[in-house]
């Protein structure tokens, strides 16, 4: 995933650390260098060389003797879990036709596999028939630029791997699971086709779990552990057998990006491996997702992601989990496992912690081998990264120790550990409930990008070798425990507590498309070769008439609703060296300028990229061209599409139904025995008869502390749209001051009162001190808390886990903004976080627990003593979802991250004393009221969504 701007600033790609890394890794491996074109991996595609072999694909650090397998004692230098006959060890990348001929034989042929193997390939299967359209490329890849202007099409293969429907591989121990109802796993190997890792670990992890289940049903799947695993989180879970796992469980490896992979081939001559594919699409860009949506993005524009995302939704309606593997440059840590954002209830964030938490665990001791790997409890690095992504930061005071070596493995959200995040994600995709609404996460290992020499193809056979295993350990983490999953609780000591309710929910009924007449008639696919001048050159120009009124030649049975153009640039290997673009362009009558819609940019610069592609969906009636502009005169071969259907699957603006108070209701099945959550009618806390004693904790968050009263820090127009558009209420600065004095008794009494969010300004009403000026907000790119006072205060329990990763200066994420809207591009901050100044919280005896990044003086959480009770503040944790920028997918109610359910937890749990002894925790009767303003976004004025498209 680790994006392009690796190299912005400085523009240097490798840091002393990572230098010192590879010198280490080449000092040990006198062959762990670039290898010569036409060197094959080995892989073995035939009964003579499997039994030469001992493995259809060898490891990097294959070290058995022929006979001898796994009872080969180990030389004691490289990893104890490489597989394989040291005769073949692994010399170069998988190429993708060996790969390919590798798993054909093992599905086809092999008896250790062929019952555990199927090898799919989408272009040929009439198993999808259903969903992939043929016509429109689908089972392809769109193709590298050939050196005459054409594409070099491949197909796209998926691997199933599960055990035969009725097969008993313990015998009477563990009956098999019907197919339909095993749990399905999806793997992606290498989106970014020049991020080799995960393609060298998962196609290897294949071949382990059908060798073993063939051979050693009974072996435990998980090799760094025993049969039972004393969990991170305290529980004992099973180490799985292997013969289990494949009676239970259906996993998929798919290969998404042939492109980018065949370009960095050296069996095919090649030389680079390549981030995007023959169009020069990020395919780790082109992925829906509910939430804030890239404008230039264009979800399933390409053949790839809408093949294998379709092929995969098809398999099942009920996916359990998946993993997208990359690679990246550099970092502290030597693999990332990131946890994506999106609507995740406690059950399924609690399911992928433990995966994480004991993924980690097994990487401790299986990545231990390498001198370049540290123990967790080792010193942090003191030499900073190069560059500006992945983050180096030292947190070490000057003089500390300093261990230069990377840690194995550090989990977080993406921004807490690679510093930024992405919207159109695979791995947000496989989590999202429009994809396939399963436990997905990314993971990223260093030493796997351009930092190989520059193009990807360095091979250094130890780091390849991590890459193997590291891989390997985050597939089987996952299958053990999500097939043995934890039943999380939020346990909140017993604590009873009441939520104010914003009782407005914001509602879209979405925007209804008209289908294409039933007599329209695709105009002609324009195509061919031309050789570019200065400036624009003109691929085709024709007017939209949808509407018949005449305004160009065009015979009015055409009907456009989509247009597409792509060009394969000059190139030698699928490489140019000229920078180049294609666009669709609308003529702008009221300008009388050419107008376009934002478009995806590839930094072909970097990559040398040979192709590029622009879409526009439901053109409004005028006049259109397609223009290729490159900086240089050079050949090109293009092709403009001009379709009756939409080019790409966009459903301009879906329906949604949201609030951030489902948060409560969706965690309310999963909170511990004598813990309670009680919805609370504001308006019966002002008129007396709710009372607040009922309760330990009283908690009010973004919009619920006198919903849709606005104080005069009004920034909702800046940071908080979607409250604008909610059903207006009569609330007063009045009401305002009794409530603020009603929550003020309760805290003084002895109870607890938590405000997240614009609910912090409530202090103001309290009486405690502290006024309007006290409080401020900030725009940040994601809701966070900043411990630059350490994790001692108890509120910070939980929070600097072994293994967790820790953004710049102290940060731990705690809310997304892509799942409620707020867009993330260009590091903009757009997201509020409120806060109470360090100042104020001194003149009130208030502790600072966490500050703001970029803002020392505003404390992000705190706890100011009332009375017998407290108050505490919690600045961005359940923000309420904004409708201000481009959401074509929809909304979620919320985004929080682990970290924000820990920090919640420790806020709201409290033992209040005065507490009723006969407390009503009955829900109070709630009147739900739905917005009705529309809040569809377009992309810019340009692509306006012409009336005539629409139904409702």
């Amino acid at each position: 995933m680790a994006g392009t701007s690796i190299l912005s600033g400085t523009g240097r790609i490798r840091s002393l650390a990572l230098i010192a890394a590879l010198a280490v890794l080449v000092a040990l491996a006198p062959l762990a260098t670039s290898t010569p074109a036409a060197v094959a991996s080995p892989v073995a595609d035939n009964p003579e060389t499997y039994a030469l072999c001992g493995r259809v694909f060898p490891d990097p650090q294959a070290y058995w003797a022929n006979g001898l397998g796994e009872d080969t004692p180990h030389p004691g230098v490289g990893s104890p879990f490489a597989k394989g006959n040291a005769v073949c060890a692994a010399r170069h990348y998988l190429g993708f036709e060996e790969t390919i001929a590798g798993l054909r034989f093992m599905a086809d042929e092999l008896d250790v596999t062929r019952d555990f193997v199927d090898l799919i390939d989408l272009s040929r299967t009439d198993e999808f028939d259903d969903v992939l359209q043929e016509e429109l490329g689908d089972g392809h890849s769109e193709g590298n630029g050939t050196e005459l202007g054409g594409r070099d099409e491949r197909p796209l293969y998926m691997v199933r791997v599960t055990a035969p429907e009725n097969a008993r591989l313990l015998g009477d121990a563990v009956a098999p699971v019907p197919m339909a109802e095993r749990d399905h796993f999806a793997w992606a190997l290498s989106i970014h086709g020049i991020e080799r890792a995960g393609a060298e670990g998962g196609i290897r992890a294949i071949e382990d779990l059908a060798t073993w289940a063939s051979q050693e049903p009974e072996r435990l799947l998980l090799e760094t552990e025993g049969a039972e695993i004393a969990t991170e989180g305290g529980r004992l879970a099973r180490n799985l057998p292997v013969g289990e796992v494949m009676m239970r469980s259906v996993s998929y490896f798919v290969l998404p990006n042939p492109d980018g992979w065949t370009r960095g081939d050296v069996q095919e001559g090649s030389t680079a491996f390549q981030r995007f594919n023959g169009n020069g699409m990020d395919l780790n860009r082109d992925w829906p997702e509910i939430g804030y949506t890239d404008p230039s993005f264009t979800p399933w524009s390409e053949s790839e992601s809408r093949s294998i995302g379709r092929a995969l939704q098809s398999v099942s309606d009920e996916w359990t989990g998946g993993i997208d593997l990359h690679g990246m440059v550099e970092a502290n840590a030597f693999s990332y496992t990131l946890l994506g954002g999106s609507q995740r209830p406690y059950d399924e964030n609690e399911r992928i912690m433990e995966f994480v938490e004991q993924a980690w665990r097994d990487a401790e001791t299986r990545l231990a081998w390498s001198p370049i790997i540290k123990p967790n409890d080792a010193p942090e690095q003191c030499v900073e990264f190069a560059g500006v992504l992945p983050n180096g930061d030292t947190h070490l005071p000057p003089g500390e120790q300093c261990d230069q070596r990377s840690y194995g493995v550090q989990y977080g959200t993406i921004w807490d550990t690679i510093e930024y995040t992405a919207t159109g994600a695979l791995g947000n995709w496989i989590d999202s409930p429009i994809g396939l609404d399963a436990d997905g996460i990314d993971n990223e290992m260093m030493l796997s990008h351009l930092g190989n020499c520059g193009v990807g193809t360095c091979y250094v056979a130890e780091a390849e070798q991590l890459h193997v295993d590291g891989n390997k350990g985050l597939i089987y983490s996952m299958l053990n425990f999500e097939l043995e999953p934890v039943d999380g609780r939020f346990d909140l000591d017993g604590t009873n507590v009441g939520y104010l309710v914003n009782p407005r929910r914001l509602v879209d009924p979405g925007v209804t498309v008209r289908p294409t007449p039933a007599d329209a008639v695709d105009m002609p696919d324009i195509a061919g070769t031309t050789m570019t001048g200065t400036g624009d050159t003109v691929l085709a120009e024709f007017t939209v008439d949808n509407d018949g009124s005449e305004l160009g030649p065009l015979d009015t049975q055409y009907y456009v609703a989509g247009i597409s153009g792509s060009v394969r640039f000059q190139n030698v290997t699928h490489q140019s060296v000229h920078v180049g673009e294609v666009r669709v362009q609308r003529f702008d009558d009221a300008t009388q300028r050419w107008v376009e819609r934002p478009t995806y940019g590839s930094d072909g610069a970097v990559y040398r990229v040979a192709g590029d592609h622009s879409d526009w969906n439901y053109p409004a009636d005028g006049r259109y061209r397609v223009i290729a502009n490159t900086l240089q005169p050079m050949r090109i071969g293009y092709e403009v599409e001009i379709s009756t259907a939409p080019v790409w699957d966009d459903p301009v603006q879906a329906a949604f139904d949201v609030s951030n108070m489902d948060f409560f209701t969706e965690l309310e099945p999963y909170l511990a025995r004598g813990t309670t959550l009680t919805a609370v009618d504001v308006d019966e806390v002002l008129s007396g008869e709710r009372d607040l004693s009922d309760f330990d904790t009283v908690i009010a968050v973004d919009g619920a502390f006198l919903p849709g009263f606005v104080t005069d820090l009004d920034t909702y127009e800046t940071y908080s749209q979607g409250l604008l558009d909610l059903p207006a209420t009569t609330y007063t600065a009045s009401d305002a001051q009794t409530m603020g004095a009603r929550l003020a008794d309760f805290a003084r009494q002895g109870g607890n009162v938590v405000l997240t969010d614009d609910a912090v300004q409530a202090v103001a009403f309290m009486d405690i001190g502290l006024t309007l000026d006290d409080v401020a907000v900030e725009g940040v790119y994601a809701g966070h808390a900043v411990f630059s006072n350490g994790y001692d205060h108890p509120l910070a329990a939980g929070t600097n886990n072994p293994g967790a990763a820790e953004g710049a200066g102290g940060r731990r994420q705690t809310a997304e903004p892509l799942p409620i809207g707020y867009s993330i591009e260009d590091g903009e901050d757009n997201m509020p976080n409120w806060g109470i100044t360090t100042q104020a919280l001194a003149g009130v005896d208030g502790t600072v627990v966490t500050t703001t990044d970029g803002a020392d003086d505003l404390a992000s959480i705190a706890e100011i003593p009332v009375g017998a009770g407290v108050v505490r503040t919690f600045a961005s944790v359940l923000t309420f979802p904004t409708t201000a920028y481009f959401h074509p997918h929809g909304l979620s109610s919320y985004g929080l991250t682990d970290h924000g359910y820990t920090l919640l937890d420790n806020l709201m749990t409290w033992q209040n004393d005065a507490q009723s002894t006969a407390p009503d925790l009955a829900d109070d009767d709630i009147t739900w009221m739905d917005s009705d303003v529309p809040t569809r976004v377009m992309v810019d004025g340009s692509n306006r969504l012409p009336e005539g498209f629409v139904i409702g």
